[in-house]
């Protein structure tokens, strides 16, 4: 059961935080092999004083930029983590 902390935008509005959120888990399920029902996310909003550089390291953010952390209890390979880091952003 993995634990997927979200943090995004005090701005953002609610259909994006969703869809930023099921891309998460749905990434998860495709690529690490978690069941559907194994959905456990923390979904914070952050006031403008949260610091994400806009171009570390060589990559442009817009005002949108959001953090997803996810805790494994159980170890995955590094190409199962590649593979969900790029679902997500694919998907997202």
């Amino acid at each position: 059961m993995p634990l997927a902390r979200i943090s995004v935008p005090a701005h953002l509005a609610p259909a994006k935080i969703r869809a930023l959120a099921d891309a998460a888990h749905e990434g998860l399920v495709e690529t690490c092999g978690v069941p559907p029902k194994d959905r456990f996310q923390l979904v914070s909003a952050y006031a403008p004083e949260m610091f994400i550089d806009p171009t570390f390291p060589d990559v442009a953010r817009t005002r949108d930029a959001s953090i997803i952390e996810i805790l494994f209890l159980e170890g995955r390979t590094i190409d199962q983590k590649r593979n969900l880091f790029r679902w997500i952003a694919e998907h997202a």
